[in-house]
């Protein structure tokens, strides 16, 4: 409770504080073992160092100081719907080369997850299926920044930038394929420059939990 209590959305890092390789590793293994739908792990992490990469996300993007300031910054990248479709190379490779799948047993797992997407979640399309490899990303965003406060480092989510122009740029730095990865959120990490001056506020655990 206390690194939760810790944790605040840092809007000015310190620039002369490094994260150790050390405890980044524990950040990223964070992610790593993140549980997502069927193990498929749809995500990637693309840790941004370049300061001159940062600096024109800042520009073209709309990106915030965080972007420059904090000592690592990561996109976390998911899947197009399209890689998630039946015959795609990326679910023979997690079925079968990461969770070790016989061959034989693949058609079965990927016409009965195919069903899953389209009887238990509605989603119809390649886009809806784009949508909710993203809502996965969610789950190691959160894991990431958890992992954080618990080694005393600070974090902010990154939503408040131009997708498109960020898509753009980083597609012409050779670091995004956009026919097959999109960017779900980014996430900043490092050390507060200063302590927050205004109060923590939260609705009342009574307000915001319902039984039934």
């Amino acid at each position: 409770m206390n690194a939760f209590k810790y944790r605040r959305a840092t809007k000015k890092f310190d620039p002369d504080r490094i994260i150790s390789k050390t405890d980044f590793d524990t950040i990223l293994e964070a992610a790593q073992l993140t549980p997502t739908s069927n193990g498929l792990e749809p995500f990637n992490l693309l840790v941004l160092q370049s300061p001159g990469l940062r600096a024109k996300l800042v520009a073209e993007a709309g990106g915030g100081p965080q972007w420059v300031d904090a000592s690592h910054v990561i996109v976390i990248t998911t899947k197009q719907g399209s890689e998630l479709r039946k015959g795609s190379a990326f679910l023979r490779h997690m079925k079968l080369d990461v969770q070790g799948f016989a061959e034989k047993d693949f058609p079965k797992w990927e016409k009965n997850f195919q069903g899953f997407l389209k009887d238990k979640l509605g989603i119809t399309d390649d886009v809806l299926l784009g949508e909710w490899a993203k809502r996965q990303a969610y789950i190691v965003l959160g894991n990431m920044m958890t992992a954080a406060a618990l080694i005393g480092i600070d974090s902010c989510a990154l939503e408040g930038f131009n997708y498109a122009e960020a898509t753009y740029v980083l597609t012409e730095a050779g670091v995004l394929n956009p026919d097959t990865d999109a960017i779900a959120v980014a996430v900043a990490f490092g050390f507060r420059y200063e302590e927050p001056s205004r109060a923590r506020t939260r609705r009342p655990l009574d307000e915001i939990v319902k039984y039934a």
